[in-house]
């Protein structure tokens, strides 16, 4: 794939994750939630209010970006992501090394948010995935996608 190929399909990824993502927040109303936890050993990432489960959501932890060091630092590369968590961007990883396109294979490269978006982007059109979201951290934005998403029983 050459870097002109690469570019047109991270746009293409990108417009689909924007039609995804507004599926989902007018399915699920996602930005209405008290909160949200996940459980990286259970896969489940759960949107609540007032302690009640609203929407369970399967995830893949795609990566971070530093808003001290303004790096981006995939999942599969974190010694804090369990492998569980994030067994499927592999397959991204595996993508990039096929494709000669480096920062799906370079661990931690120079990054802004937007690029954390991009990589969310790239990371749901090669896994298939229902959408992402990123989620406020201490030093800086995680990204995760979501493989699966439903009401939760009430």
């Amino acid at each position: 794939m050459t870097q002109q190929e690469y570019l047109v399909f991270e746009r293409n990824a990108f417009q689909r994750l924007i039609g995804l993502n507004d599926q989902l927040k007018e399915k699920y109303k996602l930005s209405g939630y008290e909160r949200f936890d996940y459980d990286q050993q259970s896969g489940d990432f759960v949107f609540s209010d007032k302690g009640v489960a609203k929407v369970i959501a399967k995830f893949q932890i795609v990566g971070s970006v530093a808003n001290e060091t303004k790096t981006w630092l995939w999942s599969w590369a974190n010694a804090s992501i369990l492998e569980t968590a994030c067994d499927q961007i592999q397959r991204v990883r595996d993508f990039g090394y096929t494709n000669s396109i480096h920062k799906l294979t370079e661990r931690k490269w120079t990054a802004v948010e937007a690029d954390g978006w991009e990589m969310a982007a790239v990371s749901a059109a090669i896994i298939d995935a229902k959408g992402a979201y990123r989620c406020p951290g201490k030093s800086g934005p995680v990204f995760v996608v979501f493989t699966d998403i439903r009401f939760a029983s009430v």
